[in-house]
């Protein structure tokens, strides 16, 4: 079936009250309060799961292009190829990071690594706290080849202030530090790259790389 059959199929049944109970439930599970968005409570994807096929057209339109990380999850769960290339193509031109992340995380399956590494490398120079970062730097500190470890010392040299520390605390987990243990030691390290202080980051970059055991290269 296409997918303008799709969506007239969809829209005559949806017309004439056939659509089925878990599409409704669904439908309902998508409206977002405040409450919702602060606890990052997701989508009913166990009543997604049980949309019939033929109510499928009527989900495409609300769920693509995805426009947050609900819609990404939801997508990925409905496990059609007309949802996959939704995903795929969001990996790959999405103008949200956030989007962007969460295809990698979600539906890792579906990209490789040199778009995993897009993905990631755009997120390190462009990605703001409520636009995917956390979630970006949470999968570089266990997916880190040597670009992306170069666009984390990129950020700890020229990032705002307010981001450095996530992004000294990644550099130490993807060298291997347990940063839940090292805690004590390790944060006030940290700290000192939150300052917009040039020469302030690169003393406390070698400061990092002498507690890790490693050389990290700096402008000095």
């Amino acid at each position: 079936m296409t997918e303008f059959q799709d969506r007239a199929v969809a829209a005559l049944r949806a017309a004439f009250g056939l659509g089925s109970d878990a599409l409704t439930v669904f439908r309902r599970s998508m409206e977002i309060d405040y409450a919702k968005w602060h606890d990052g409570v997701g989508y009913d994807l166990d009543a997604l799961r049980r949309v019939p096929a033929a109510d499928h057209g009527a989900l495409y339109p609300l769920l693509t292009p995805p426009g947050d990380w609900r819609d990404v999850e939801a997508l990925a769960a409905l496990r059609t190829p007309r949802a996959d290339d939704a995903l795929r193509e969001a990996a790959r031109s999405s103008t949200s990071n956030e989007v962007r992340v969460a295809v990698i995380r979600t539906a890792s399956h579906l990209v490789d690594d040199a778009l995993r590494i897009d993905v990631l490398r755009a997120a390190i120079e462009t990605a703001t706290l409520s636009d995917g970062l956390i979630g970006a730097l949470d999968h570089v500190a266990d997916f880190h080849p040597p670009p992306l470890i170069d666009a984390l010392l990129r950020a700890l040299r020229a990032r705002e202030s307010e981001l450095a520390y996530h992004f000294a605390e990644t550099l130490a987990r993807a060298f291997g530090a347990d940063t839940s243990h090292a805690e004590a030691n390790l944060r006030p390290v940290f700290l000192r790259f939150s300052t917009p202080d040039l020469s302030a980051r690169e003393r406390a970059l070698r400061e990092l790389g002498e507690r890790l055991g490693i050389p990290l290269a700096t402008n000095d």
